[in-house]
């Protein structure tokens, strides 16, 4: 998080390299063990939105800790959480009003976010290509699981027609995704480069929530989770945020699931973990520029007192 408040990329995945080890024998494992038709049965489900939630929410619980850093001296941290909550609450009445609203948010926001993983000398916006394949792969081989899940999502007699759109432009997003790993490649982001191309296998051959449960647990929270701890320090006070963050959030979980009217066997796993990512991504991606815009406004103002934006 800590470049969207000014910091400079490079040295946040220099620091701490992604466990990319890891990454490619889970892959490699479930390439060549898992099936379908395993993945498809309740408990099996359930057990990787579970993995999904365990491993992907810790990295977001430095967030507020992070942004108290760069708010206005006079934000008490309960501010930037009253900005976390409207936020999260926005996205979640997206959800009850219009379910293919919000899933259009919930893929643009992914993106953006997903291509933070693959900076090309030091830039994301490059990188927004494999952001976006990584959302838009699986609907390549796997197009009628994807619209079930879309269906259980909410989008209903609209979830099938939802994949076609998909389909036509996710080969836009393969082409734009492999010219990232070339260039990645070609500035010798070797780690980077691998772990892309790990990430399209998983998204393009494995079922759709296998797929992402290991790219989104294994690569992508691990990553922003080392970044975030080395930019606040690995302390007993960073450790005891992230614990308290990531079981509120599960908490929250737990409620959308009930709110959700679903059981959880029967389809509440799958709303519970895409509704909270979901509604917790958009603050996670609002918040640090709009913290710091009204920081660097406050700076304008010799009457304001604000930390210094570095």
């Amino acid at each position: 998080m800590r470049h969207l408040l000014g910091e400079p990329k490079s040295t946040l995945r220099l620091a701490y390299p992604s466990p990319l080890g890891l990454y490619a024998l889970a892959v490699g494992l479930a390439l060549c063990f898992a099936s379908a038709s395993a993945i498809s049965t309740p408990a099996i489900r359930c057990g990787l939105c579970a993995f999904i939630l365990a491993a992907g929410l810790p990295h977001g619980g430095l967030d507020l800790g992070l942004l108290a850093r760069v708010a206005p001296q006079r934000w008490p941290r309960a501010h930037l959480l009253a900005g976390y909550l409207a936020w999260f609450g926005a996205m979640w009445l997206v959800w009850r009003l219009s379910p293919p609203a919000a899933l259009v948010v919930f893929f643009i926001v992914s993106a953006v976010h997903f291509a933070e993983d693959w900076a090309i000398g030091g830039q994301d916006l490059p990188g927004l290509g494999m952001g976006a394949a990584t959302i838009l792969a699986p609907v390549l081989l796997h197009r009628g699981e994807l619209s079930a899940i879309f269906e259980t999502l909410g989008l209903g007699a609209g979830a099938a027609p939802a994949a076609d759109a998909l389909l036509l432009i996710a080969p836009v997003a393969m082409m734009a995704a492999l010219a990232a790993i070339w260039r990645l490649a070609t500035l010798a982001q070797w780690r980077q480069a691998a772990g892309a191309i790990l990430t399209l296998l998983a998204m393009v051959l494995l079922p759709p929530l296998l797929g992402f449960a290991l790219y989104f647990g294994l690569w992508h929270s691990p990553h922003h989770l080392r970044s975030n701890m080395r930019d606040y320090g690995a302390n007993a006070d960073g450790a005891w945020q992230i614990s308290v963050m990531t079981a509120a959030a599960l908490g929250v979980a737990g409620v959308v699931c009930l709110l959700s009217g679903k059981a959880l066997l029967s389809g509440g796993d799958i709303v519970a973990t895409f509704e909270t990512l979901s509604c917790l991504a958009v603050p996670h991606m609002v918040m640090p520029g709009l913290v710091r815009w009204l920081a660097e406004r406050g700076q304008a103002s010799p009457s304001q007192g604000v930390l210094a934006v570095t």
